[in-house]
């Protein structure tokens, strides 16, 4: 859209839009919201662009004062969605800066945007931490057949379904601590590992998901996604088992095959494969993982990287190869920075009380740990 740089010009023009046109509740809710006058459109006004504006305007105030009370460090990193490129330079180049202008750094402030998951009037906010980030994937391995001979094969459609049911949405696993709650988690990528039409089933299917946590470790969300996994293949391989039971019985053959499963995570899958092909397959493996490391989809590297090794181990299914498909971002809070963490805490609930006395009368409220969703 042509306006879509343009905040204020598009807002009158939403309003124009939404007011002309037979509406929906949600598009009365807009319109209602945009005439009040307090709220602006915007491309990326909301996700940390507005967060980048107002770490600026802290900026100028803060230059004129007579005699700063220390230093303030900006940094934007405009390429956070491609693999977090800009802040891990940052964390690489951070020391040699501090070390080059004698600073001493106390603390960092997060000028991203976070989450409300009631009806937006939370209002200012402070949190004392962030959202830590999995990203769990499941490669399946099934039996490829004929599509005319279901059963003869094993679904890894129907065991990637039945993982997918486990974990999409279930607001069982979500963590929560310090009194927040994490948001559920979400497949971002589910697809089958093939490059064109087939009338056969597919041999593996891919699921990459979006699992934030508050206190949960690495150890933790491997050992109950690992658990999930293994409870979702043997649901798909007993209801494939009962279908083909089903399916022999009305034609009188009484033919039915049961099939065992396993589930193993990428590491053991990797011992697996130097184990069967020796230092060569190590070899291979790491030649192929050089090639794609400089990849701009980190899903994709690690889908194909699987793919590889499975290969080497020459093993077949139905079997669910599980691990993360790219960063893992720690959770922070406070807390766990000792004295000078909870030295930091009070200057920062002190100065959001003086905020909200000097601002709009909104209360900040305390928070532990932001659903800021890191990507």
């Amino acid at each position: 859209m042509s306006l879509a740089c343009e905040p204020e010009a598009l807002t009158q023009a939403l309003i124009d839009e939404l007011t002309a046109k037979t509406r929906n509740p949600a598009e009365d809710k807009a319109l209602a919201d945009l005439m009040t006058g307090d709220f602006l459109a915007g491309r990326g006004l909301l996700d940390m662009k507005s967060g980048l504006a107002a770490g600026i305007a802290a900026l100028e105030r803060f230059a004129e004062l007579d005699e700063p009370p220390g230093n303030l460090l900006f940094v934007a990193t405009p390429d956070e969605e491609n693999r977090s490129r800009g802040m891990r330079a940052l964390r690489d180049a951070l020391p040699a800066i501090a070390e080059k202008f004698d600073l001493d750094i106390i603390g960092g402030i997060n000028l991203d945007a976070s989450g409300d998951d009631g009806d937006g009037e939370e209002g200012r906010a402070v949190y004392l931490g962030s959202v830590g980030k999995f990203s769990p994937f499941a490669f399946v391995a099934g039996r490829p057949t004929h599509a005319g001979y279901a059963f003869d094969g094993v679904s890894a459609h129907l065991i990637g379904a039945e993982i997918m049911r486990a974990m999409e949405m279930n607001s069982a696993l979500c963590d929560e601590a310090h009194g927040e709650i994490s948001p559920a988690p979400v497949c971002l990528e589910a697809k089958d590992v093939r490059h064109g039409y087939e009338v056969t089933t597919p041999a593996h299917v891919w699921l990459s998901f979006n699992w934030l946590t508050h206190k949960r470790t690495p150890e933790d969300v491997l050992i109950e996604f690992h658990a999930l996994a293994a409870t979702a293949m043997r649901t798909a391989l007993d209801a494939q088992t009962r279908n083909a039971k089903a399916f022999f019985d009305r034609h009188g053959s009484g033919r039915a095959e049961t099939h065992e499963g396993q589930v193993l995570t990428y590491a053991e899958l990797h011992d697996l494969a130097v184990s069967h092909g020796g230092q060569a397959a190590a070899d291979r493996l790491e030649v192929l993982d050089q090639s794609l490391s400089t990849g701009e989809d980190p899903l994709s590297t690690t889908r194909q990287i699987v793919a590889a090794t499975l290969a080497e181990a020459r093993l077949e299914g139905p079997l669910v190869i599980v691990g993360f498909s790219t960063l893992h971002y720690p959770r922070v809070h406070l807390d766990s920075a000792g004295d000078q963490g909870r030295t930091f805490e009070r200057n920062m609930m002190a100065a959001a009380e003086t905020c909200a006395k000097n601002g709009t009368g909104q209360a900040s409220r305390q928070s532990s740990s932001s659903p800021a969703f890191q990507t």
